[in-house]
């Protein structure tokens, strides 16, 4: 650049600093929030895998064993086989779901849900970039809102069809309306007025994962106790069996303190995303502003994937 122009280029880029349609948007804080969805999201996604991967085997054993009883033998035949439904060719039930099936629903619940969240996250960086248009920005906000609610629901919460979005109506107004000035002001007051969205939306998924929690001690409990009860000094069951149903307890055990611990970093990473989200529009006029809660987020995402490497070398 020619060193005689480059004083009018500073004076120009001051006046458009300090002119309201001018106003610039630290970009740092969005684009790591971004990340830190993803990281959440794919640490979740392999952590689940392990413990729904022992539950099938341990449900095959079972079945198997159980197959060869003369009374319960018909029934545990009959409920391997899967039920077409009535309304949709490419839905399915079975007649007594068996834990690994209810986990494998409920970690694509987690993984859709973790996704919409970081689809969320990418669309507010776009927003700080002032990237899409008011139409593409409605099209993608009625998807995320639909991927919230759809993964809720398969997460366990039946009430998510009409509480649960991730962009409220008004909000929505507050970005259409900073999409057509790029006034920084307005993005913060976006992000403002969104976060009681966020914050309604955080609690129908925690509630979720504390009924999934629940579930998972009701299914721990059947299975522990129908183990522990032959296992007294005084019954008549042979050495080997004894060894192999004190395995199962250990089994059982195994799977259910992973996936309590699944959950528990799932529960501290929603818990963290109103702050997160509140971070997002403090830092637009304090760059300095603390991101703790979005690095706790990428954090607990790093500690899932962490997690799944040492069950698998279990």
């Amino acid at each position: 650049m020619n060193l005689r122009f480059r004083p009018l280029v500073t004076i120009a880029a001051l006046v458009c600093a300090t002119a309201a349609g001018c106003t610039s948007v630290n970009h740092d804080s969005f684009a790591e929030f971004s990340d830190s969805m993803r990281e959440l999201r794919d640490g979740a996604d392999e952590a689940l895998r392990v413990p729904g991967e022992w539950a099938r085997q341990r449900y095959v054993l079972e079945s198997t064993a159980a197959s060869a009883d003369t009374v319960e033998g018909l029934h545990a035949v009959q409920w391997l086989i899967l039920e077409r439904d009535a309304e949709s060719v490419y839905a399915w039930s079975m007649v007594d779901e068996p834990l690994y099936v209810t986990q494998k629903r409920f970690r694509r619940g987690v993984y859709e849900l973790n996704d919409a969240l970081a689809g969320y996250a990418a669309m507010l960086g776009d927003l700080a970039n002032a990237g899409p248009s008011a139409t593409q920005f409605d099209e993608r906000a009625r998807e995320l809102n639909d991927g919230i609610r759809n993964s809720a629901a398969a997460m366990g919460d039946s009430t998510a069809a009409g509480d649960v979005a991730i962009f409220s109506t008004a909000a929505t107004e507050l970005f259409h309306q900073y999409l057509e000035g790029k006034k920084r002001e307005l993005l913060a007051a976006a992000l403002a007025e969104n976060q009681g969205t966020v914050e309604k939306t955080v609690e129908h998924v925690r509630a979720a994962l504390r009924l999934t929690a629940l579930q998972l001690w009701h299914e721990y409990d059947e299975e522990a106790f129908a183990l522990a009860g032959s296992l007294d000094p005084y019954s008549p069951v042979k050495p080997r069996d004894r060894q192999k149903r004190v395995g199962g307890i250990v089994d059982a055990n195994d799977i259910l303190t992973d996936q309590l611990e699944v959950l528990r970093l799932l529960d501290e990473s929603y818990a963290a995303l109103p702050r997160a989200n509140r971070e997002l529009y403090e830092s637009l006029d304090n760059p300095g502003w603390s991101l703790s809660a979005i690095r706790e987020i990428a954090d607990n995402g790093i500690r899932l994937r962490r997690l799944y490497e040492d069950l698998g070398d279990e």
